[in-house]
């Protein structure tokens, strides 16, 4: 006999069916005969919901993951935003020094022009310290821009250790996470074997409910009325045939009796008794024709129940199948969508590992222009001594040649003023003053050309 135990309202449960995590599950209490299949079943489920609290401690430590390698992929981005701001300032610093550089070359070409433009001597000597004074504040400015280039050259030794410190971190995490992903797919591996299992279970249990349910075909209980009709006329039957029986031993005693008593008294019996004697022989025959056809009608009742029974209970059993089979549809689903959902992770983390090549390609690539801009900027530096001996050194030509060119100019000043003078004593004749004037104007275009 088969019992179904309530469930936690007083209601009773059916077989295989579910119940929330809080509610318990349902308990079947079978006979001796059908016991062992109803501990394997309770084992199975037992096992499979275990596999579903392994598997969602798996889907949490996933998503915990997942918010991990986020957070770290956030602080990198920011780390790498913090430095290309400091190379865009070390980029703008280069450009204002060249700049300033640049300015100065202009004001160091364009003063020797406008010294040279005075023709006093008193201004040159003003010039000469002026330009000594410009120098001494060039060479000032250059000492200052060293130390600024100095400056920016800590400044960037010290962002590439950082820099080689944010490397050295990430290609820490880069293992850890190397080492995570590994881990997945060993766990993934596990599941797919654990997947095999179950569905090798499921159809142990498929096999085994099929047999329990043919066990509890077979010793199930009928339908309470059908067994009260069939009692009571069981019942009827036993007592029929204890009345038939009693009948017979009656007129078997009376014919034994009636016998004995024709034997010894001799007298034969009339031949009414004997038709009725007759009659009530055939009467009996026909009672108990009767009562085996009621015993043949009441198996054939018996017959038809059990089969009754048998229909009922593997409709019930099929829907039980049924239900364990969308149960371990839906498990399977769910082990579907998780695998999905580690292939989504991979994908992911394949272009994060991307992006941190594609930004590590950048980092160098930046590297190099600012330390091609330093060296650029170290070749500069060195070559301003070279630059400013070139200047003196132009700058003393220029003068030497203003000094002859200023002797030249005196000496023939002071020749025509001579030979003005000349002139000028030979003033007083008459007829000579336009010649002079002549000679005058010869001389100023000669001396002064235009």
């Amino acid at each position: 006999m088969v019992r179904i135990l309530s469930g936690p309202g007083g209601r009773p449960k059916e077989f295989g069916s579910t119940s929330p995590p809080g509610g318990g599950h349902t308990v079947v209490a079978v006979n001796p005969i059908s016991s062992p299949d109803t501990e394997t079943k309770l084992k199975l489920t037992e096992c499979i919901r275990q596999n579903n609290g392994a598997y969602l401690g798996y889907v949490d430590n996933i998503v915990q993951l997942k918010a991990d390698m986020d957070s770290i992929l956030d602080k990198a981005k920011n780390k790498f935003k913090n430095l290309e701001l400091e190379i865009l300032k070390l980029k703008k610093e280069n450009q204002d020094l060249k700049k300033i550089k640049k300015k100065d070359q202009d004001d160091s070409c364009e003063t020797p022009g406008a010294s040279f433009s005075s023709p006093e001597g008193s201004k040159k000597d003003k010039n000469k310290k002026d330009k000594k004074n410009s120098k001494n504040l060039h060479l000032e400015e250059l000492e200052l821009k060293n130390k600024e280039i100095q400056d920016l050259k800590q400044r960037f030794e010290a962002s590439e250790t950082r820099s080689k410190e944010d490397i050295a971190k990430l290609n820490t995490q880069k293992l850890n996470l190397e080492r995570d992903l590994a881990t997945l797919r060993a766990d993934s591996e596990t599941w797919s074997n654990e997947k095999w299992e179950l569905t090798a279970a499921n159809t142990d249990l498929q096999s085994r409910l099929q047999q329990m349910a043919m066990n509890m075909h077979i010793q199930g209980s009928p339908d309470q009325m059908l067994q009260e009709e069939i009692r009571n006329m069981k019942h009827s039957l036993n007592d029929e045939r204890k009345v038939t029986e009693k009948l017979s031993r009656n007129l078997e005693l009376g014919k034994t009796q009636k016998l004995k008593k024709s034997s010894s008294t001799g007298i034969h019996l009339p031949d009414e008794m004997k038709v009725r004697d007759d009659k009530l022989a055939e009467s009996m025959e026909r009672y108990r024709i009767q009562c085996d056809n009621l015993g043949c009608s009441l198996r054939e009742c018996e017959d038809k129940l059990l089969m009754s029974r048998k229909k009922k209970r593997t409709s019930i059993d099929q829907h039980q199948i049924n239900e364990m089979n969308g149960l371990f549809g839906s498990v399977l689903k769910e082990y579907q969508n998780a695998l999905d959902y580690l292939r989504d992770l991979q994908n992911e983390r394949k272009m994060k590992t991307q992006q941190q090549n594609v930004y590590e390609e950048i980092k160098e690539s930046n590297h190099e222009t600012r330390i091609n801009e330093s060296r650029k900027t170290e070749v500069d530096i060195e070559a301003v001594p070279i630059l400013r001996a070139q200047v003196e050194s132009d700058l003393e030509e220029e003068l030497r040649k203003l000094k002859n060119s200023n002797r030249v100019n005196t000496a023939e000043a002071l020749d025509e003023q001579r030979h003005i003078e000349r002139f000028l004593a030979t003033d007083a004749r008459p007829g000579t003053a336009p010649a002079l004037r002549n000679t005058i104007n010869h001389l100023a275009d000669n001396s002064f050309p235009r």
